[in-house]
């Protein structure tokens, strides 16, 4: 039993996968609690947007999650159908792979476009700290 099992493995994703639900739910929580109300102080003053920032953000986190978890389950289930004699072990073993391999650099340019558009919607805060040249590169993208 070296570094490498498969129960080392699959605890370690199971901890890591605890910790990004529970960052994404925390996420959604603090959006939800500081949505602006009229009349009330609530939200982020110096970006108005930030509460469903965190909110979309939260969501894709857990859809993201939730969905690898499905395609792996899937290319799981079909283990006797690519490694037996009848299909092609390798091509089977690459199909699996790169269902995954699409699936999460979709994710992640999703994930890029999320956090850049964060970026340009609270930077104007941050101007005098960054300085104008910064700040009017992202502040294009809003």
């Amino acid at each position: 039993m070296g570094i490498c099992s498969d129960q080392n493995k699959c605890c370690m994703v199971a901890v890591s996968s605890i910790v990004l639900y529970a960052a994404a739910i925390t996420m959604v929580v603090v959006g939800v609690l500081n949505l602006p109300e009229p009349g009330v102080l609530k939200g982020c003053p110096s970006a108005p947007g930030m509460p469903m920032f965190n909110i979309t953000g939260g969501s894709i986190i857990m859809i993201g999650l939730f969905v690898r978890e499905i395609l792996k389950r899937f290319c799981e289930c079909c283990n006797d159908c690519c490694d037996s004699d009848k299909c092609c072990r390798i091509g089977g073993k690459l199909l699996k792979c790169g269902v995954t391999l699409v699936f999460d650099v979709f994710f992640m340019l999703i994930a890029a476009v999320w956090l850049i558009a964060g970026t340009a919607s609270v930077i104007d805060a941050y101007k005098k700290y960054l300085g104008e040249d910064l700040t009017m590169a992202f502040g294009t993208l809003k």
